[in-house]
């Protein structure tokens, strides 16, 4: 406990100093100077964040004097007051030591000067080969202290896939079983693409990410606290895709196909232009998917003398058809002015069929065909204006639009001679997103990295709904205005780097809900009706418009060790959740299912408002090489903590209906814990082992079945070889431990999915065979137990759910990419040299 108190007091010391002027060590009257400079990686032309930098004197067995480490842009700022030539040393895990030999620290007359070493590279470790036997490879996952980034170009084993399989190879990332994705156990994320929210990743299960394919992605981002820099929405974190943009000078090509079993398939063409100052890029691709899923469910509802049940089998299929182009054009003005366009259309057909047994209380069989479809148009501009060396102003202006139609056919048949009854449902959604950001940037000797920005974003969601003949309205909108300033300083020694900024951001929301009038209406009213019910009250009790101002601080610090094996980040942030489409639209869905158990939105839903304090950590044997151990402590502090498990009733002809929805809870505490092994016995093998696991506690006056805790774990390994013959193979084992509901449980499960890729240099080809879910062991086994007062009756009673819900995901696929002329990486991809990574934490694209 004295060491403890003792640190902290050197901290808020350290803190003191820097803010009077700086933390300067060494001949106490000489000037204050600063060694700088700027690491990028020779083949990605990307910052290396996290590279150690070292003055040491040769003179001396190599003593280190001083030394540091890069910030998030590959840049460092060391503060020096050395007099004579020293020797520097800049070392990357799994990168050549470089070193600048007999530098000047000082003049003729002894006073210190700058030591600039420019933008250099650092080279990869070069793996030698012997004949056609290339071994030895990059993994495409790479773990630091703030972000887990996955570079697709390295995972030749998803080629052409949907973007939910990279997501699923990210340790603490999760694609569930019915699509919606989640980090350390946390649904409440944010999906950007390019840094950007589009128009497909406004609902719950961010259909976005079955449209896009891993052919379009050059890598993945994943942030659990980012900056104030960057959108504060999603207390889970942030999923960044960043599309390819590796175009250099002439005419350049590629082609990859894929085909599974279930009759899949996934084209895609690109093709990319260059001359003088001019750049475009053109990319399409069409797939036919597969989809299927199995539930039973079984509910018991437990009296005092007598037991009730309910048993019911459900099974969905589809092959969901998706086909899109994206369009892309840079313009270097000059070398202060460039201007980037972007657009990405994609069209969907996503349709499927229900098939419902019913065996009680009453036998039936019911049918659903669901007939989805809809289109998703994004464009973006981006002007990025260079006043100086370390002056820069980016503007972005987005927009995005989506359109869905939805139309259910349903029959049921309790006889067996023909259909009982027969009914059609129509639904069309239409999404608008409008985005303006302009951030300017400037870098400051004495205050490090200065940092502001404006942004306004504006959602427009509206909904239609048909049922019965009835038509019925839903809009929303939402209009968030903000400006933040954000200030970063490098500093030496133990104590890397401390940052601290603010955003103030004001949110305005309208909800409506509405009877849809027709001229000729030939509505059918039914208040007997359960949905019906559900509907008009929803369009009695529409929520007010609001307007409500939020601030989001943010302070950050970082140490690293002299010897550059330990480093240590501390992070607070706050973060809101804002709603969802799911979360507040009124319209019941699973209409069709079970009368008895209806889901549907709340609209009077408040936004969740959440502190975060984090604490990473990485640990290294040395400095050349793995093993690495890295560590990521997780606590939350929210605010009107919103649970997707709420149990109401209405009453319709004085008979009870119970209803699913969304409420907010007083309070609730969250704890999470990641911890990962990356470790190479080989250059030819690679072994990465994580663990995750989240404790959560809700607290309250609100209703018993949203009091409670809930808590869950997820195991990965995975195992990547280079075997002989240029033959890459890939094991990822996923296990799932027991999630602890706040009524029940989900039992543990694991599934396994196992890759061989074969690189044909000669005729720049790559082959690869992926099966995903070897032993179709993906399988949820759910149980919940809860007491619930009937307000009519007033009788409690005891309502039990044993449900099983599972894919048919033995997903076998045989994949093939032809270079027809290659896309080397030569310089900086655009999407550097327009940013010139004026976003400095965590994500090296403009957020």
């Amino acid at each position: 406990m004295f060491k403890i108190i003792q640190l902290t007091k050197w901290i808020h010391r350290l803190i003191f100093l820097w803010l009077l002027g700086g933390v300067s060590m060494g001949e106490p009257n000489t000037q204050a100077t600063y060694i700088t400079g700027t690491i990028i990686d020779s083949t990605y032309f990307l910052p290396l964040e996290y590279a150690s930098i070292s003055v040491i004197n040769p003179g001396t067995n190599y003593k280190i004097l001083i030394g540091g480490i890069s910030d998030e842009n590959g840049e460092f700022s060391i503060r020096h007051t050395l007099i004579g030539h020293y020797t520097i040393e800049v070392e990357y895990i799994g990168y050549e030591t470089r070193a600048f030999p007999d530098l000047k620290f000082s003049d003729e007359e002894n006073y210190t000067i700058d030591v600039d070493l420019g933008k250099f590279n650092l080279l990869p470790k070069v793996i030698k080969l012997e004949k056609v036997d290339a071994v030895g490879f990059k993994s495409p996952l790479k773990v630091g202290l703030d972000k887990k980034t996955f570079t697709i170009s390295k995972a030749e084993s998803i080629l052409n896939q949907p973007a939910e399989a990279a997501l699923r190879k990210i340790p603490s990332v999760d694609v569930d079983i019915d699509g919606i994705i989640s980090i350390n156990g946390d649904q409440n994320i944010t999906v950007l693409i390019n840094g950007l929210r589009l128009s497909g990743t406004h609902g719950e299960k961010n259909p976005y990410l079955d449209l896009i394919t891993t052919g379009f992605i050059e890598k993945i981002d994943v942030i659990t606290n980012p900056s104030v820099a960057m959108d504060p929405n999603g207390m889970g974190g942030i999923i960044n895709i960043i599309l390819k943009d590796d175009i250099v000078d002439g005419f350049h090509s590629s082609t990859s196909f894929t085909y599974g079993n279930h009759k899949r398939y996934n084209g895609l063409l690109r093709l990319s232009y260059k001359k003088r100052k001019m750049e475009f890029e053109l990319t399409g691709f069409a797939k036919s998917d597969f989809s299927a899923l199995n539930s039973e469910r079984e509910y018991e509802w437990q009296y005092d003398s007598f037991s009730l049940g309910s048993i019911q089998k459900k099974s969905t299929t589809g092959n969901p058809l998706t086909g899109g182009i994206n369009f892309g054009s840079t313009l270097t003005i000059s070398d202060q002015n460039t201007l980037h366009l972007g657009s990405f259309f994609t069209a969907f057909n996503h349709s499927s069929r229900d098939s419902i047994h019913h065996k009680l209380p009453v036998e039936y069989y019911m049918t659903s065909n669901d007939i989805k479809r809809g289109w998703n148009l994004d464009a973006s501009i981006i002007h990025a204006l260079e006043f100086s060396g370390d002056n820069f102003l980016t503007t972005t202006a987005a927009f995005a639009q989506s359109g869905e139609h939805q139309k259910e056919i349903n029959d049921r048949n309790s006889n067996g001679t023909g259909p009982d009854d027969h009914s059609h449902i129509y639904q069309d959604d239409a999404i608008e997103t409008r985005e303006f950001e302009s951030v300017y940037k400037t870098q400051s000797p004495r205050f490090g990295m200065i940092q502001g920005g404006t942004s306004y974003q504006s959602l427009a969601i509206n909904s239609e709904l048909e049922y019965l003949h009835a038509p019925y309205g839903f809009d929303f909108n939402e209009q968030v205005s903000s400006g933040y300033f954000r200030v970063q300083k490098s500093l030496k020694r133990m104590l890397s780097s401390l940052s601290a900024g603010i955003r103030i951001e004001q949110r305005n929301t309208s909800t409506s809900v509405y009877d849809i009038e027709l001229p000729d209406s030939h509505q059918h009213a039914d208040t007997s009706n359960v949905f019906v019910a559900l509907i008009d009250s929803s369009i009695a009790n529409s929520p007010p418009a609001q307007k409500v101002l939020y601030l989001y601080p943010e302070l950050k610090t970082g140490f690293t060790s002299m010897d550059k094996k330990l480093s240590l980040t501390m992070r607070y942030g706050r973060r809101i959740n804002r709603v969802k489409l799911a979360m507040i639209n009124p319209f019941p869905v699973s209409m069709i299912d079970d009368e008895y158990h209806v889901r549907k939105g709340n609209p009077f839903l408040k936004p969740e408002l959440v502190d975060i304090y984090q604490i990473n950590f990485s640990f290294r044997l040395n400095t050349k090489q793995h093993p690495m151990f890295t560590g990521n402590i997780i606590y939350k502090d929210i605010q009107d903590l919103i649970q997707w498990h709420d149990v109401d009733f209405v009453i319709i002809n004085e008979q009870s209906f119970e209803i699913l929805t969304a409420d907010n809870v007083a309070r609730g505490k969250s704890i999470g814990y990641d911890f990962a092994l990356s470790l190479s016995p080989t250059k030819n093998i690679r072994l990465i082992l994580d663990y995750n696991n989240w404790i959560q506690k809700t607290s309250g006056k609100g209703e018993t079945d949203l009091i409670g805790n809930s808590s869950g774990n997820i195991t990965d390994g995975q195992i990547r070889i280079a075997l002989p013959w240029k033959v890459d193979f890939e094991l990822w084992y996923r296990r799932y431990g027991k999630h602890k509901l706040t009524i029940g449980e989900i039992a543990p499960y694991y599934y396994v999915d196992l890759s061989f890729g074969k690189a044909i240099i000669d005729k720049n080809v790559y082959l690869t065979l992926s099966i995903h879910d070897m032993f179709n062991s993906r399988i949820m086994d759910i149980y919940t137990e809860q007491a619930i007062t009937n307000p009519t009756s007033g009788v409690t009673y005891i309502q039990k759910l044993n449900a099983i819900k599972y894919n048919e995901q033995r997903l076998i696929s045989l994949g093939v990419q032809f270079n027809l002329s290659a896309f080397p990486t030569l310089g900086e991809s655009k999407r550097d040299r327009i940013n010139k990574q004026d976003r400095p934490d965590d994500i090296d694209v403009d957020y």
